[in-house]
């Protein structure tokens, strides 16, 4: 183990919370009889209201709180509207595919932005993140060759595309780990 093991327990809560919240709005996504754009209406104005009275509250409480948009400027405003866009994406993904899909696809852009950083800004990832990076590659490659209706049942084709990718990545991936 790297880090304390307190860290670990912090990492488990949160992956605990995030995934069963996950599956929930999945769940209500899909069964609620509203459409999408209803439900993210509904989500946003929700989310508007309670900051926005979670800041009165605290200006009221607390002297020299600074007003509702002090500190916003070009690079805060665009943040704020890439994670409504965000938002917005992951409610349809929850609506149309799944929250697995979800994760898989947080997990294998990760993986890309950290191959880009390192290919073209010369990050220095460390052995564990590459490690890391492997199980993803695995994860995504046997979810990806597995169906409900053919469990173990998948081309041989399929079966030798998918493990020349995760061949050129591994060796791509290795080759990281050589120059560390």
């Amino acid at each position: 183990m790297v880090l304390p093991a307190s860290t670990y327990m912090m990492l488990l809560y949160s992956v605990t919370i995030t995934s069963l919240s996950g599956v929930w709005n999945e769940q209500q996504l899909k069964t609620l009889p509203m459409s999408l754009h209803e439900q993210n209406m509904v989500l946003y104005a929700g989310g508007f209201v309670l900051n926005l009275g979670g800041h009165f509250i605290k200006s009221a409480l607390v002297d020299g709180t600074p007003g509702f948009f002090v500190g916003y400027d070009k690079t805060s405003i665009a943040v704020v509207a890439v994670n409504a866009c965000f938002g917005i994406v992951v409610t349809a993904v929850y609506k149309y595919a799944d929250a697995g899909m979800k994760c898989m696809a947080n997990a294998v852009t990760t993986v890309m932005l950290l191959t880009v950083s390192w290919a073209l800004f010369g990050l220095q990832v460390p052995a564990t993140t590459l490690a890391g990076c492997i199980v993803v590659i695995v994860a995504v490659a046997l979810y990806s060759t597995t169906t409900l209706e053919r469990v173990n049942v998948v081309s041989s084709t399929y079966r030798m595309v998918v493990a020349g990718l995760l061949a050129a990545l591994a060796c791509f991936i290795l080759s990281g780990i050589a120059s560390i």
